[in-house]
């Protein structure tokens, strides 16, 4: 399991790497606006997407925000449910 990391920007906590192997890239969410379906921007918001030039090189991510640091001795989180053709399969061999 990978480090666990609190965006200094929203205090999201997250793992870069999720149980299943993926790839997480944070980005912040927006701040609510005055009515349920209204968004006012994040100041600072990090984005880690990636930028890609027209070569197809990653130049880095949208943007810093205010940072990330590594949060130290929280318990893992609990590991991502198997896909479901794998549990309709292990079924199948199980119960024919």
């Amino acid at each position: 399991m990978t480090e666990l990391y609190e965006c200094l920007t929203c205090r999201g906590q997250y793992y870069p790497i999720q149980a299943d192997g993926s790839l997480y890239f944070h980005a912040c969410p927006p701040l609510p606006g005055k009515t349920p379906v209204e968004f006012i921007p994040r100041p600072d918001a990090r984005d880690e997407n990636l930028v890609v030039d027209a070569a197809g090189q990653v130049r880095g991510i949208k943007a810093a925000g205010k940072g990330r640091v590594p949060v130290k001795d929280l318990p893992p989180p609990p590991p991502s449910p198997a896909p479901l053709g794998l549990l309709a399969r292990v079924r199948s061999a199980i119960f024919g």
